[in-house]
């Protein structure tokens, strides 16, 4: 009886060594070639939704390269090809230049982003995003050069699109801790810190103001109006608004 329990717990120690062994996966690298098929897939499906979709520009309103100067906005990898992203308003209209930083060619999609800004007290992502080329058509591919587009959004596919003359964040879904802050960026929320100018005129752009209905948040102006007779400064209301 002994040398049978020996027996079959030794074949059960093995069996379980054995499955253990055949059983294990290895991590692998994720598919690029799939992903970018389905970032892909993503724009055919919203370019069908959209039907003909064109720039408002015509090709001699766009910009064929970024303003002099300007400072990058992130410094990014696409499947882990490094690039820089610069972003920049003209004539009303959002754009973006991507600059691949070695000799290999980087992969630019607009379906890879998202939107974020503050929406009826909340701060949400919004799926809109749309990258166009001075003809018309959507920015998705690979590119050994660097690419100018237009940032804009699908507009027939959504009920609510980010308002582009406020504060928003681009988020590039393989980087969601880094982000583009446009006209300022999205608040994340807190009361924030404002700016004094030179005359000390005071801008404080988000502060909780108490209400019956509750906390408010409300951006504020004040104008320096001078000393008190006491010597004390003073300031007066400018201009205040409700965020929405």
């Amino acid at each position: 009886m002994h040398k049978r329990k020996a027996s079959l717990v030794f074949a059960l120690h093995a069996l379980c060594c054995f499955s253990a062994s055949t059983n294990a996966i290895e991590p692998t690298a994720p598919d690029t070639v799939l992903m970018k098929q389905l970032m892909h897939l993503q724009v055919q499906v919203n370019e069908s939704s959209q039907g003909i979709a064109q720039s408002e520009l015509t090709a001699a309103q766009f910009p064929l390269n970024r303003p002099t100067g300007l400072e990058k906005s992130l410094s990014l990898k696409s499947f882990n090809v490094p690039y820089d992203l610069y972003v920049w308003q003209q004539d009303g209209y959002l754009f973006a230049e991507a600059v691949p930083t070695t000799a290999a060619g980087i992969y630019v999609c607009s379906s890879s982003w998202l939107l974020v800004q503050a929406y009826s007290n909340y701060v949400s992502a919004f799926n809109s995003a749309r990258f166009v080329a001075a003809d018309g058509s959507t920015v998705c591919g690979d590119y050994s050069q660097s690419v100018v587009f237009q940032i804009t959004q699908w507009a027939n596919l959504y009920d609510k699109l980010v308002d582009f003359a406020k504060p928003f964040n681009m988020v590039e879904n393989q980087n969601a801790d880094l982000a583009v802050l446009v006209n300022g960026g999205v608040s994340d929320g807190s009361s924030s810190a404002g700016t004094i100018s030179a005359n000390l005129d005071i801008n404080i752009p988000s502060i909780d103001l108490d209400t019956a209905e509750g906390k408010r948040k409300v951006w504020v102006n004040l104008i320096y109006n001078g000393n008190l007779n006491d010597g004390t400064l003073s300031w007066k209301l400018g201009n205040a608004g409700y965020h929405e």
